[in-house]
């Protein structure tokens, strides 16, 4: 079903427009005026808008720049309707964002020809999105395959010497040639063995975890009162579990207020911007600090290490799956900034920027949220 809002301050004119859209496939919505044309879009988000040009109050071109400004809006081709005359004011309108436009007096099949038009740009866009997440989905299916089959692979390998050189030591016992010396070998093979086995199998779990994570960044968001302090104090239980050989200083200026957004996503992307700060750091001594306040119905967050920085990165590339440069046994495999900005703008709804500096490395997102009392 395609969803159609048409705008005209002229009721007369709406109702031909409605009977020339009207189809088995079309739903339309009809608007005199551009403050209630504005309201109606961010209710049903239509496929289409068909907007008069010359409107009392608010025209049709400034209606425009209001849907072009709105994030949420901005995409949603705008079709002009105006008089065969009125050229100078179908230049601003295709300035400001119009795709097409429709003269005075109306041509049924001009006017289908010309939203069959829109639509069929429509499907070809949502096709070439569908595409992408294909082939993007694709590549990250294979590099979560190449990140688990590594540690396993070696995981393998380990625990096979390891069973090679328990039948070896088994033999010598059973031919009464076992001697001190060849069960210290054994044992210190053992240890060996054992330990690079953990090792990799902490990354597989690692890569899982990733999983799991990227998973949650596209689930439907449950808003629930929280305590931003109470999010923090859980997030700092999760990095001790992973990271209790990594010491840091945490500062935080927090607001008072409970705000509603969704726990498990904000918990997520902090957590994984801890571990990021704790894992590249390259200092001694890791400090980290935490500004965060509310404002116009947004929570800003400020997440800043003293750090390096991004050495031999860009912020594209840090935001890229699979580019890191600490691989190998420290386990990681470049997922934990992606994961972080698909959590905050995919899962959140939020947006956010990335800087770097000699003096560390800055997250700055705002997220749509609600004070409770």
């Amino acid at each position: 079903m395609r969803e159609i809002l048409i705008v005209d301050d002229v009721p007369e004119n709406l109702q031909v427009l409605q009977l020339i859209l009207k189809q088995p496939n079309h739903r339309v919505r009809a608007a005199t005026n551009a403050t209630l044309a504005l309201k109606l879009a961010k209710e049903h988000s239509p496929h289409l808008i068909i907007t008069d040009i010359n409107m009392p109050e608010v025209s049709g071109i400034e209606l425009c720049k209001q849907l072009k400004a709105d994030k949420g809006l901005c995409d949603i081709p705008v079709i002009f309707v105006s008089a065969m005359t009125d050229t100078d004011n179908l230049v601003e309108a295709f300035d400001v964002g119009g795709v097409d436009y429709i003269t005075k007096p109306f041509k049924p099949a001009e006017i289908m020809a010309r939203v069959r038009t829109q639509f069929s740009l429509l499907d070809m866009k949502s096709l070439q999105l569908s595409q992408a997440l294909s082939e993007r989905i694709r590549q990250m299916v294979m590099g979560i395959a190449h990140e688990i089959n590594t540690p396993l692979g070696t995981s393998i390998t380990a625990i096979s010497h390891l069973n090679d050189m328990v039948a070896t030591t088994k033999g010598q016992y059973q031919a009464q040639r076992l001697s001190a010396n060849d069960i210290e070998t054994l044992f210190s093979g053992a240890d060996d063995c054992i330990e690079l086995t953990e090792r990799n199998l902490k990354r597989v779990k690692y890569c899982v975890e990733a999983l799991k994570s990227i998973s949650v960044a596209d689930t439907q968001s449950v808003k629930e009162a929280v305590n931003l302090q109470d999010v923090l104090d859980g997030v700092q239980v999760k990095i001790k579990q992973i990271k209790s050989n990594v010491p840091y200083e945490l500062t935080m200026s927090l607001p008072d207020e409970m705000v509603l957004i969704d726990k498990e996503k904000l918990e997520l992307a902090l957590y994984h911007l801890f571990i990021n700060s704790l894992t590249h750091s390259g200092v001694p001594e890791i400090s980290i600090n935490i500004v965060a306040y509310c404002a116009q119905n947004q929570l800003h967050i400020e997440f800043s290490d003293n750090g390096k920085g991004l050495q031999g990165l860009s912020v594209e590339q840090l935001l890229t799956p699979f580019v890191t440069t600490k691989r190998g046994n420290s386990g990681h495999m470049g997922l934990g900034a992606p994961i972080t900005s698909s959590i905050i703008t995919s899962g959140l709804k939020g947006s956010l920027s990335v800087t770097s500096s000699n003096r560390g490395l800055q997250w700055a997102f705002s997220i749509p949220c609600s004070a409770t009392t």
